[in-house]
């Protein structure tokens, strides 16, 4: 049993599942983070941080490898395509996709230790664009 207000989701929580899921399309909208939305919102829910952490991933997935096999669809229907795969290109995207690996695993540690909202200092840029997008 969890302590506190956390606890597993199930089956009969389908109110939830649905908030989860109008949360992950409002962030469709420009400038706003699903993972992080949905994450927050989880939490709100009183989803657990090893659960909130869970869903949140598993709703960014298939969205990670339909873009994947979008992109490289369109990406072969451009001519020279092949010639993108230099050496340069190729260490940028395995540098890319290891560092990327591990920010993913540093928020897992963040979600499971309760301190995801050390890496909300990422949002602070975007914030400010717009602010000044407004004001000026």
């Amino acid at each position: 049993e969890k302590k506190g207000f956390e606890k597993e989701l199930d089956i009969s929580d389908l109110g939830k599942f649905i908030i989860l899921g109008l949360v992950q399309g409002l962030a469709l909208l420009p400038g706003i983070s699903r993972f992080a939305s949905v994450y927050a919102t989880a939490r709100l829910l009183q989803v657990s941080t090893r659960r909130a952490f869970e869903i949140t991933f598993l709703l960014q997935f298939p969205l990670i490898v339909a873009a994947f096999f979008l992109g490289f669809y369109k990406m072969t229907r451009v001519t020279g395509w092949s010639g993108f795969f230099s050496a340069p290109v190729s260490l940028s995207i395995i540098v890319a996709t290891i560092i990327s690996v591990i920010v993913l695993f540093w928020c897992k540690r963040l979600a499971n230790n309760k301190k995801m909202w050390r890496f909300a200092f990422y949002m602070f840029f975007p914030i400010s664009v717009l602010i000044l997008s407004f004001v000026f």
